[in-house]
């Protein structure tokens, strides 16, 4: 959530690509630190961080910021003047906002501006928004990251940058704490250090070949695994959070976000809240991160009173 609203994020140290000591020390960030239990914890192997060691791309946003990196070979001055301006006239509930917003920044720091709330929003979201340091933004902290990577290498540098960021502050640690909780000991083997460095070795044109993911590992797997595994389509986590807003859930937005006087209105702006469930439900654009983050919000105050 602080990532996603209020704009911080952690700021790397490193000037290189991880070094061993690093790759241990997010993987034993996964190990858990479980208190004495009458029950005697279970050990499982986690890997969800392929994606991250192999740029198993999570996400279509991913995969469009790859095709807006191929295409898009205008100076960078060119693309914030004129995407800059297209993206101003196109109002927010229509299709062509988003794409027109990435189009207009350097192509080289996309991976950078892959948030939920985009800082033009939080201008608007966020009723003390001046009183922040600009320097605190993760577009920022980023951009820094990914200057310091490989020339004209848009996939090993987005994959430095998840490393240093994603990793760390959001997989490892969503999967501590919900294993934590269930008295699990939870272990990352594709987070060898030895492993994980001889992937960064390796061409990022053979971890993610025209569209396939994955390729010389599939390769180098090939042998020990059946046809359905290797080719098998991806099968991810994600609950459907955009449509339950428009159905199920509803009424349980509005009555949380719209109605009376939320606690979450000493601190954003309540009209402009409105404006994105009326421009999710209008159905041309997907804000349902975006309403996630305010309802948890929201939420956290309640028990925080």
């Amino acid at each position: 959530f602080h990532s996603g609203i209020l704009g911080k994020s952690r700021q790397s140290t490193s000037l290189k690509m991880p070094k061993p000591w690093s790759i241990r020390m997010l993987n034993s960030s996964s190990r858990l630190r479980i208190s004495s239990t009458v029950h005697r914890p279970r050990l499982i192997q986690s890997g969800l961080q392929r994606l991250l060691v192999w740029r198993n791309l999570p996400s279509f946003h991913e995969s469009r910021q790859r095709k807006i990196y191929h295409y898009n070979v205008t100076p960078p001055s060119f693309n914030k003047f004129i995407w800059g301006n297209i993206n101003k006239l196109i109002p927010g509930k229509l299709a062509g906002k988003g794409l027109s917003y990435f189009l207009s920044k350097n192509r080289n720091h996309l991976g950078a501006y892959l948030c939920i709330w985009p800082a033009e929003e939080r201008k608007k979201l966020i009723l003390t928004y001046n009183t922040f340091r600009f320097n605190n933004s993760p577009e920022i902290n980023k951009i820094e990251i990914l200057e310091k990577g490989i020339k004209n290498d848009f996939i090993s540098n987005l994959q430095n940058l998840d490393m240093k960021s994603y990793l760390a502050d959001d997989i490892l640690t969503k999967v501590e704490r919900a294993s934590k909780i269930n008295s699990l000991e939870v272990r990352v083997p594709i987070l060898d250090h030895k492993f994980a460095e001889l992937t960064f070795k390796i061409p990022s044109n053979l971890k993610l070949k025209g569209t396939e993911q994955k390729y010389i590992f599939r390769k180098a797997m090939k042998k020990y695994l059946p046809e359905p595994i290797i080719n098998g389509p991806k099968k991810g986590f994600g609950i459907p959070l955009s449509n339950w807003f428009k159905e199920e859930l509803k009424e349980y937005v509005n009555d949380t976000l719209l109605t009376g006087t939320p606690l979450l209105s000493k601190y954003l702006d309540q009209e402009f809240i409105k404006t994105i469930v009326e421009d999710h439900n209008y159905g041309m654009r997907d804000f349902g991160s975006r309403i996630w983050s305010l309802l948890f919000f929201e939420e956290w105050l309640k028990q925080n009173q």
